[in-house]
């Protein structure tokens, strides 16, 4: 037969000094990954604008021949 608990004894965690630590570490060191990758991604595209558009080699006429 199961055994009749109030709310402290059925809990299934601990909240101390050491708990509070470990998740203070782990939200920093996961927000530092979030803003490095953020600036990795976005910072190669500024690399891509500024070299302009490919181009083939080939230069097209104006229809009237002018060049």
């Amino acid at each position: 037969m199961s055994e009749d608990r109030n709310a402290d004894e059925a809990r299934q965690g601990e909240f101390g000094r050491r708990t509070f630590i470990v998740l203070i570490i782990s939200t920093t060191i996961a927000a530092l990954f979030a803003i490095f990758a953020y600036m990795y991604v976005f910072s190669s595209d500024n690399e891509t604008l500024d070299s302009g558009l490919p181009t083939t080699g080939v230069t097209q006429t104006p229809p009237d021949g002018r060049e």
